[in-house]
């Protein structure tokens, strides 16, 4: 895994000097405790500290967590866990909450998210619905939007 994101971003580098690196961990589904394999295969123990991963931001998502499982101690735990479990910096970790379906405890998502303390990094808001994520990728596909 590491060796082809390396690969990738020194061939958008090369063209693009200035690009960011944001690395997109759906925890649920690379959990420690029950998906020791997955964890081990998705995450190369470099990408475990922004020091010499070559990434920019940290994104952490945990959809099952909230939205299917109603855990909402597993959603704190998703919000904190690549500056308390890993050893990333706070302020380039991100948050991405999901809003899917009816039901979803979107606003207790948000807060637990945002008591966390995940804090606001270079490239956007702390705190990201993955249906504005959608929004936004679809307005600049588009031409309608373009991020500063």
């Amino acid at each position: 895994m590491k060796d082809h994101v390396d690969a990738v971003r020194a061939y958008v580098l090369a063209t693009h000097p200035n690009a960011k690196f944001e690395l997109l961990w759906p925890l649920d589904v690379n959990d420690p405790n029950t998906r020791r394999l997955n964890r081990y295969i998705n995450l190369p123990i470099e990408w475990e500290a922004k020091a010499g991963s070559g990434l920019d931001t940290f994104l952490v998502e945990g959809f099952q967590f909230a939205g299917i499982d109603r855990n909402l101690d597993k959603v704190r735990w998703t919000a904190g866990h690549p500056f308390e479990v890993l050893s990333w910096p706070r302020f380039d970790c991100r948050y991405l909450m999901g809003l899917f379906n009816a039901g979803w405890p979107w606003e207790r998502d948000y807060l637990i998210a945002r008591h966390s303390k995940v804090r606001c990094s270079r490239s956007g808001p702390t705190i990201t619905s993955a249906c504005l994520a959608a929004v936004c990728l679809s307005l600049w596909q588009n031409g309608l939007f373009a991020p500063s």
